[in-house]
């Protein structure tokens, strides 16, 4: 009979060191042998270039930052760029992630940047880019992360910024206004230098350099050629080029260009 109390009392303290132990299992944060790795891309600003020497075509740049934040190191097994025209066509270029980012290897918490990744297309037709990354982690996980920008030509609206090139009538471009109504790939505008002289403004974007001619000068001929774009946030930022024609010797200037909020 005594036996029998002795394994009665025993019995509950047992049984509370099991659920002792269960919870504090349930309450440990996860180890890392758990994990895999994350990779992310920082933010992407897209560039079109006017290709030199070629002269045919523009280059659509996008350098990306991948940043892991997993805590797991990774290797990266393709570099995928595609750039999508209006139409839908698109061309697709399969890139070596060691002539990418000079190596395939990212570090756990590490980053990796890379070169500029080109693709060559004409401003009237590039509507997107895109890149995307693809790796397998050091625990065997594989994945991918993709980076895309809105390429599409859209000039519309108001840009300011330096204009070094002479006018007559003489003006301040130190600061100039600009403002581009687009439509399809006729542009026309106005320009106001910074002491208020206005000029008209008439071009394209189906050329092989999208051009504006700056009208309203005397004895001069002025045009704008636009030789990089820079794009964000669904937009065409930026733009900037080279200025030349008579006015009335030789003109070689250039602009750079900033659309206002």
């Amino acid at each position: 009979m005594r036996r029998q109390q002795y394994r009665k009392r025993r019995a509950p303290t047992f049984l509370a060191v099991i659920a002792g132990a269960l919870v504090a299992a349930c309450d440990s944060p996860t180890g890392p042998e758990g994990r895999a790795a994350a990779i992310v891309i920082g933010d992407v600003t897209t560039t079109a270039t006017f290709a030199r020497p070629e002269g045919l075509r523009f280059l659509y740049g996008m350098p990306l930052v991948l940043r892991e934040t997993g805590g797991v190191g990774a290797t990266i097994t393709e570099v995928t760029a595609t750039l999508t025209e209006v139409s839908g066509a698109s061309t697709t270029a399969r890139l070596s992630p060691a002539d990418v980012f000079g190596t395939a290897r990212i570090t756990a918490r590490g980053t990796l940047a890379s070169t500029t990744i080109a693709l060559a297309a004409t401003p009237s037709t590039a509507s997107e880019m895109s890149v995307r990354v693809a790796f397998n982690d050091d625990r065997g996980n594989a994945g991918s992360v993709q980076a895309s920008s809105v390429v599409r030509l859209d000039l519309n609206g108001n840009w300011s910024g330096p204009l070094r090139f002479p006018t007559n009538p003489r003006a301040d471009l130190s600061l100039g206004r600009v403002t581009i109504v687009q439509s399809g790939n006729s542009l026309t505008g106005e320009l106001v230098s910074r002491d208020g002289i206005r000029f008209p403004l008439s071009g394209g974007v189906d050329a092989l350099r999208p051009s504006l001619q700056v009208n309203g000068l005397t004895s001069c001929g002025i045009v704008m050629l636009v030789e990089e774009f820079q794009f964000g946030g669904g937009h065409t930022r930026r733009m900037s080029g080279r200025a030349g024609g008579r006015c009335p010797g030789t003109v070689d200037g250039t602009f750079e260009l900033e659309r206002g909020s």
